[in-house]
C-alpha cells in the first residue's frame, strides 16, 4: 500500500512540474503515448489553438535530447513531424512537436484495412503513396547525414 502512495505522490509531482513548464504556452490535454524515452502528451498551443504534442524525456535519456533536437530542427519535410519548441523543465527536457493526428504507419494500415468492406489486399496506389512518403523522408534525413533509429 505504501508503494502505491509513493507512486501517486511521484505522479503528482511530475504533473505539477509538467504543468508549470507548459503554463502560459500550452494546455495539456491527455497522454497519447509512452516509449523508451519518456511520455507524450497531446497539447494545444495557447497562442493559436494548434494541436501539438509534448514529448517529456526522462532524465536518464538526456544524452539523446540535444541530438534529437538538432536533427528535428534541421528537417523541413512534409512527412516528418516539425519541431515547434523545446523546454527545459525540472522533470527533464520537453520537446514540443507537430501533432501527427493520423497516427503512425501501423495505425494507418489498420484503419485502411478495417475501412474495407471485405478483407482485401491494399491497393497499389495506397502502397505506392506510403512507399513514396517513406522513401522521400528517409532520403531527406540521409542527405543531412542523419539516421533514424526506429527504421
Amino acid at each position: 500500500m505504501a508503494q502505491k502512495s509513493s507512486e501517486k505522490e511521484l505522479d503528482a509531482r511530475v504533473n505539477e512540474a509538467l504543468n508549470a513548464a507548459l503554463q502560459g504556452k500550452y494546455i495539456r490535454k491527455k497522454a497519447v503515448g509512452r516509449g523508451a524515452y519518456g511520455e507524450v502528451w497531446l497539447c494545444e498551443r495557447v497562442s493559436d489553438g494548434v494541436a501539438c504534442v509534448a514529448k517529456v524525456m526522462s532524465m536518464d535519456k538526456m544524452h539523446r535530447y540535444e541530438s534529437e533536437v538538432q536533427c528535428l530542427a534541421s528537417c523541413d519535410h512534409f512527412a516528418i513531424v516539425k519541431l515547434f519548441d523545446t523546454i527545459k523543465a525540472t522533470i527533464g527536457p520537453i520537446i514540443i512537436l507537430d501533432y501527427a493526428d493520423g497516427g503512425d504507419l501501423s495505425k494507418s494500415l489498420k484503419a485502411h484495412v478495417s475501412a474495407s468492406p471485405t478483407p482485401a489486399l491494399l491497393s497499389e496506389e495506397y502502397v505506392g503513396a506510403l512507399f513514396l512518403q517513406l522513401a522521400l523522408s528517409v532520403h531527406h534525413i540521409h542527405v543531412r547525414r542523419m539516421m533514424h533509429r526506429d527504421i
